[in-house]
């Protein structure tokens, strides 16, 4: 049987799992640039706990909705499952950087 067509489920699993890692990387900046222009950031209030715990919500809701999909669009048969694995692998490496960052966080405390 051929395969046609990327999977629908692989694109948005690897869309979910760009914008987790955009997400991360968002919130690594503002720590990077605030811990070299602490003014900067305080001015604009980009380092109060809410505005990170909102962050870490959308990236783990969407690691975890962008690993299930992925999981879902490589069970399929008859289609290109590419977006899929490569949406999957980045969505469950970052869920690995949330919980043993967690973790750390919690042993740190």
């Amino acid at each position: 049987m051929e395969r046609k067509g990327q999977s629908k489920l692989g694109r948005a699993s690897f869309i979910l799992s760009i914008i987790s890692l955009i997400s991360l990387a968002f919130k690594l900046a503002i720590l990077i640039i605030g811990f070299f222009l602490p003014g900067f950031i305080y001015a604009s209030g980009l380092t109060t706990g809410i505005f990170f715990v909102f962050l870490s919500i959308i990236g783990i809701l969407a690691s975890l909705t962008g690993s299930c999909l992925g999981l879902a669009g490589i069970l399929q048969k008859t289609r290109v499952r590419r977006f899929a694995f490569i949406g999957t692998i980045i969505s469950v490496a970052l869920l690995c950087i949330y919980i043993f960052g967690g973790v750390a966080t919690i042993l740190l405390i």
